[in-house]
């Protein structure tokens, strides 16, 4: 599923829902793109960041323990495309 079209669930569910946007960081599909924009969105002062893939997932949870913060107890982290492995 490409990225624009996840994004587009991701707030029409939030709208549904009755929730604010939540920020949005857009990365290369890489662990270093994952690390990069966790990097930037922990200083929003997110506790749970959504990837668009696993790798990316992986890169989000490398920046949230160089922050001195522990996933889950300080930020929860999703992976959205079940890679194997």
């Amino acid at each position: 599923m490409p990225s624009r079209r996840k994004l587009e669930g991701f707030r029409t569910e939030a709208e549904r829902a009755g929730l604010s946007a939540a920020p949005v960081e857009h990365a290369l599909f890489s662990l270093e793109g994952g690390q990069a924009a966790t990097t930037r969105i922990l200083r929003q002062g997110v506790t749970g960041v959504i990837c668009g893939s696993d790798v990316l997932a992986l890169g989000a949870i490398r920046a949230v323990r160089r922050a001195g913060l522990r996933v889950p107890r300080d930020v929860s982290v999703v992976g959205y495309d079940d890679s194997a492995g």
